[in-house]
């Protein structure tokens, strides 16, 4: 008979044969040592199999018949899909910070936004877009630590977080914005008022205080030279003040060349610019203009938006449109330098009115350079704006570049080629520089005002401009036939030359007539341009 034998080591039980009581064993699973006795011997409990019953309590268990026809009644278990073991757990110490610290957190800047959005506290001038940032950071911060912190009751978490953001940005957008005036005393633009108009209110309580902000006694000095009473000027009328808010260094050089360009201003004259507002701001004293104030109020706002002018000391407040110096993104730039593209000539229109000149003469090269076969789109808008350039002091080469892109988008038009005429004839007559490129436009054209400009070109530089008054031909005869009898030697020596190229009939008697000159290369040229003309007859 085997015995149940329990190690008191290691409680491994095991079974030995009856013969081995009262002797030592060694445990097989520890090793240990131990005597089979009463204490390491397990008593086995009587064994009741089937059918035999030695307990009346054992009744209770026995089976019972079955009924097969009554109805069986199943209760359903239903369990939360809630539960789990996160919400189980209590939270620890950390969590219950963290969410402590994200309601203190939002309820803190609440606080200092509602003591400090008052005029002259810490949220004086800081406009709305800046205080949603704000508001937003602070509102996004305490809500990422509730969630953290009170992830046992998360739907509770997201509802405080969300109801303490939306009371947040309520305060924002109903608090009221306080800035300090920088405009004369008018924050915001005013639709109705006439730029000659001054509010009579504005000049009394806030014109001297503005004057004061802006540092007029800077402005006096040109004043001051530009007066010519000997002339009956007064130097207060040929000085334009501009107050540009805000600028940055980048825009200073652009915004100096627009006006340079709409202005007209003499070179002797200088654009001077004055820091204001810790280099925010910017205070422009331009002298020499002409230009009436209103005039002066429609150029700048081109830049941006005109608040409050003050004619009586023709100052401008500008407020500066930002968007006009952002650099093209790249799919505008391919819109911009692919001809075959249906956004090209837009894009490149939009272009010619960009305040930076470089890249208003980049526009022009590209609309110049467009293909013969390619769709001219906004033609009449292109050439309008074309002609704008050209009517300012833009430069010369800015001026070239417009010859040839008038050559590609306005051949033949009459009205066109009147106004390039007009313009040429007046920088002649000025001594100004003129472009070959204009010259050529009204040449192929046909136009008989550029016989004018060339021979007043020619007749200051006849090498530079010999080929432009070949280009003109035989419509050119009568003026260098002209300069056969009138002008110096070597003047007639080169209308010679030119004769000889293009010259008819008509010019043979004046030819002939200046023969007897005492020049031996003069008259050798005069030859020359007779035979050349007979032979062509």
């Amino acid at each position: 008979m085997n015995l149940q034998i329990l190690c008191p080591a290691c409680s491994r039980s095991f079974r030995v044969h009856e013969d081995l009581t009262g002797k030592t064993v060694e445990c097989g699973a520890c090793d240990h040592r131990f005597e089979v006795g009463p204490g390491a011997i397990v008593a086995e409990k009587p064994r009741i199999y089937p059918g035999e019953h030695h307990d009346v309590l054992l009744d209770r268990l026995s089976p019972t018949p079955v009924d097969e026809t009554a109805p069986v009644n199943f209760q359903r278990a239903e369990y939360s899909p809630q539960v789990n073991t996160i919400s189980a757990m209590s939270s620890s110490s950390t969590q219950t910070f963290a969410a402590c610290s994200g309601i203190v957190i939002i309820c803190l800047f609440a606080f200092i936004f509602l003591v400090t959005s008052a005029p002259g506290k810490a949220f004086q001038d800081v406009e709305i877009h800046q205080r949603l940032f704000l508001a937003g950071f602070f509102c996004l911060v305490g809500s990422g630590l509730i969630l953290v912190g009170a992830k046992n009751w998360r739907n509770r978490a997201i509802f405080l977080s969300t109801v303490l953001s939306a009371i947040v940005m309520a305060l924002v957008f109903l608090s009221p914005v306080n800035l300090t005036p920088r405009s004369g005393g008018v924050f915001t633009p005013r639709e109705a008022m006439n730029p000659t108009e001054e509010d009579p209110n504005l000049i009394t309580n806030d014109l001297d205080s503005y004057l004061a902000k802006i540092g007029y006694e800077s402005v006096k000095k040109w004043s001051d030279m530009e007066s010519k009473p000997e002339e009956g000027i007064e130097g207060h009328e040929r000085v334009v003040t501009v107050y540009l808010h805000p600028m940055k260094d980048s825009y200073e050089y652009s915004v100096e060349s627009f006006f340079m360009r709409r202005f007209v201003i003499p070179s002797t004259n200088a654009i001077v610019t004055y820091d204001r507002n810790g280099a925010r701001d910017r205070l422009m004293v331009i002298a020499g203009i002409t230009e009436s104030f209103d005039e002066v109020v429609e150029v700048c706002s081109d830049l941006g938006i005109v608040t409050t002018p003050w004619p009586s000391h023709r100052i401008v407040d500008l407020v500066v449109n930002t968007d006009l110096f952002l650099e093209p993104s790249n799919e505008t730039f391919n819109q911009l330098k692919d001809p075959r593209n249906e956004r090209f000539c837009e894009m490149n229109l939009k272009e010619l009115s960009n305040i930076n000149i470089e890249r208003i003469e980049k526009a022009v090269v590209r609309l110049g350079k467009m293909p013969v076969d390619a769709t001219k789109r906004y033609s009449p808008d292109i050439v309008a704006q074309l002609l704008v350039l050209l009517k300012q002091d833009s430069g010369l080469a800015l001026h070239a570049s417009i010859g040839g892109a008038l050559a590609q988008w306005a051949p033949k038009d009459q009205e066109v080629i009147g106004q390039v005429s007009g313009l040429l004839l007046g920088w002649s007559e000025e001594d100004r520089e003129v472009p070959k490129s204009l010259v050529e436009y009204l040449t192929l054209n046909g136009s008989l005002d550029v016989i004018a400009v060339v021979d007043r070109m020619w007749v200051k530089d006849p090498s530079a401009w010999s080929e432009q008054y070949e280009a003109i031909g035989a419509a050119g005869e009568s003026r260098l036939a002209f300069h056969i009898g009138e002008s110096p030697v070597e003047l007639k020596k080169e209308a010679a030359i030119l004769l000889r190229k293009i010259g008819t009939k008509k010019s043979i008697p004046a030819l002939e007539s200046a023969m007897g000159s005492d020049d031996d290369d003069l008259r050798h040229l005069l030859m020359r341009a007779v035979d050349a003309i007979k032979s062509r007859s």
